[in-house]
């Protein structure tokens, strides 16, 4: 994904992105973090075509984000809303996993099958007759999650996706993300959960007002002058470790640098 000198204007006059550029490869678990405003959702809205540039360019996956390719982006780039009821629509859970591949006019068995998949790698198939709106928000989630699947995208966009969730969810839809991820998806979500994009991405980006205030490894977040002039907080575990030679990303890693840590203090 290529952007370059992206302006966006909305109608009252609020300018949600200003002069951005960026460079995202292929295969990388992307956060895009930033305080409220900072644009996060308008750039990502650019990504599956949603939004046209007004002013500069956005390529992805080798095609220019324009009216003549628009169809064929939202093809390859599928997009979860932080909203999962703006995309549930059907009377009951496979219809609306079903409708995106109908839409491709696919015959009836790839459909069939494209569903099946989808439900199964977002935990669902026992919803498949249960009307969407009767769902707790996880599971609406899931819904709209397969509803993308089905779609068979290179680029998973979703905005906010653990926003409402509550921990048994998240680390579920955690553990979909990286199945996702080693299926070859590249994947983009905005967060503001700093603890959790310290543990997962490859590829972490900071908007501000509308720019790109950093961009990076995971160890951007460690930095605290760079994360207070975003308004978001240390990840906790690189608080914990700061001054020390360790860095763990995760509590797991941190546990274990923490037994060998005791271990050879015991040798000595």
């Amino acid at each position: 994904m290529e952007i370059r000198n992206l302006n966006y204007l909305y109608s009252d006059g609020t300018k949600a992105l200003n002069n951005l550029s960026l460079s995202i490869p292929r295969y990388r678990r992307v956060a895009l973090l930033g305080a409220n405003g900072s644009g996060k959702t308008t750039l990502l809205q650019h990504l599956n075509g949603l939004l046209l540039p007004q002013d500069g360019s956005v390529t992805v996956m080798g095609y220019p984000v324009d009216k003549k390719h628009v169809l064929k982006i939202r093809q390859l780039a599928g997009m979860l809303f932080d909203t999962p009821e703006d995309q549930l629509f059907s009377t009951t859970v496979s219809e609306d996993v079903a409708f995106g591949p109908r839409n491709l006019e696919l015959d009836e068995q790839t459909v069939n099958s494209r569903v099946r998949r989808a439900m199964e790698l977002a935990g669902i198939t026992d919803l498949a007759d249960k009307p969407p709106y009767n769902l707790s928000l996880g599971q609406k989630k899931r819904v709209a999650i397969a509803g993308v699947l089905a779609m068979e995208p290179e680029l998973l966009i979703f905005d906010e996706p653990f926003s409402g969730l509550d921990p048994r969810f998240a680390a579920q839809l955690m553990d979909l993300l990286e199945k996702l991820f080693h299926q070859k998806c590249s994947i983009i979500i905005t967060t503001h959960d700093v603890d959790m994009a310290y543990a997962w991405a490859d590829h972490v980006i900071i908007l501000s007002k509308g720019q790109v205030l950093a961009e990076g490894t995971a160890e951007l977040l460690q930095d605290k002058d760079l994360m207070t002039e975003a308004s978001l907080n240390v990840p906790m575990l690189a608080t914990a470790f700061s001054g020390t030679d360790m860095a763990p990303r995760t509590p797991a890693e941190a546990n274990q640098l923490l037994r060998f840590a005791q271990r050879k203090t015991k040798v000595l």
